[in-house]
């Protein structure tokens, strides 16, 4: 089962084809994908990139929900250490 990370105040930078760039707030983060806090005007599938702490990775519209977008990650060799690095940002730092 994933893990998803709360990422309150959390903001990333949706890179769209034709569109300027755009920052989001997020709700959560896992390695496989980000809820965002706002519903996007793309359609479930519409591939964008996410300029994120770490890095820019690839990523498409998974669904909309009420008060929400959820993207899921292109995930490949170049990707996974971007997210990484991303999620262990997020992490509380340990007591």
């Amino acid at each position: 089962r994933e893990r998803w990370l709360a990422a309150v105040a959390v903001l990333v930078t949706l890179l769209a084809a034709g569109a300027a760039p755009r920052e989001v707030a997020l709700r959560d983060a896992s390695k496989g994908g980000l809820g965002l806090a706002e519903t996007l005007d793309l359609p479930p599938g519409a591939e964008l990139r996410v300029r994120l702490m770490a890095g820019t990775v690839a990523a498409r519209v998974a669904r909309h929900a009420p008060g929400g977008t959820s993207l899921a990650f292109r995930l490949d060799d170049a990707a996974a250490p971007v997210i990484a690095a991303f999620l262990a940002q997020l992490r509380p730092a340990a007591a």
